[in-house]
C-alpha cells in the first residue's frame, strides 16, 4: 500500500491537474477522494450516487495505471453513452449496507438490456483514463488470475463548487499539499468514535 503522501506527490507532480483544465471548462480542481486498487474488481456504477459536485455532474475522476494492464487481466471499463442515463431510484433508508441498492439495480438492468457496449482498454503503466461522474464504469475480471492490476483512482471537483452526491451536500475539511488542495478525513478518529472501547 502506498503512503498517502506518495499518492499526493504522484497526483500533484503529474500532469493530471493540467489535463483536468484542458478537458473541462474549469481552470482548477480540488481533490476529494483517492482509492488504491490491487487486483480488485468493481461492479458497474455511476460515481454521482456516491460522490459528485454540487450542482451535480461536474466531478471528473482519473484512473491511474501503476503497472501495465492486459486484455486477459483485470481492467477498468466504461460504457460509452451511459453518461446520459438519469437514474430514477432514491436512496434506501433501511440500512447503510443497502443505501445504494436501488441505484445499482437500475444500472444492472440497463446494462442487461445490451443497449451499450463495454470499453475496457489495456492501459500501460503511467496512463491516466478520465471519466465524468455520470458514466457507468467499474473493473472487469480477466481470464488470467495471475495478472495483477495496481492502480489509483482520484476524484476531483471544480474549485468553488460544493461536494456531495445526488441527494445532498457533504461537508469536508481541506489541507494543502504544495499546489494541490485536497479533502482531509481523519479516519482513525472517525473509527474511534464509531467503535468506542468499553474499558
Amino acid at each position: 500500500m502506498l503512503p498517502s503522501h506518495l499518492i499526493l506527490t504522484l497526483i500533484e507532480g503529474s500532469e493530471t491537474c493540467q489535463a483536468l483544465s484542458e478537458i473541462s471548462e474549469y481552470p482548477n480542481y480540488d481533490l476529494y477522494q483517492t482509492m488504491m486498487f490491487d487486483h480488485t474488481t468493481t461492479r458497474p456504477h455511476q460515481d454521482w450516487i456516491y460522490l459528485d459536485s454540487r450542482p451535480n455532474g461536474r466531478l471528473i475522476a482519473a484512473w491511474m495505471a501503476l503497472e501495465d494492464t492486459f486484455e486477459d487481466g483485470i481492467r477498468f471499463f466504461v460504457y460509452p453513452g451511459t453518461q446520459n442515463f438519469q437514474p430514477t431510484a432514491t436512496y434506501s433508508l433501511s440500512s447503510n449496507h443497502t443505501t445504494f441498492d436501488p441505484f445499482l439495480k437500475e444500472i444492472d438492468d440497463l446494462i442487461a438490456s445490451s443497449k451499450y457496449e463495454i470499453y475496457a482498454p489495456p492501459l500501460k503503466k503511467g496512463d491516466i483514463f478520465f471519466w465524468g461522474s455520470r458514466i457507468i464504469h467499474g473493473s472487469i475480471s480477466g481470464t488470467n488470475p495471475s495478472r495483477r492490476r495496481k492502480s489509483i483512482a482520484a476524484h476531483f471537483v471544480p474549485e468553488g463548487l460544493e461536494f456531495g452526491n445526488l441527494e445532498r451536500n457533504i461537508e469536508v475539511n481541506f489541507k494543502n499539499y504544495k499546489t494541490l488542495k485536497y479533502a482531509y478525513y481523519n479516519l482513525d478518529e472517525t473509527f474511534k468514535n464509531l467503535n468506542p472501547l468499553n474499558v
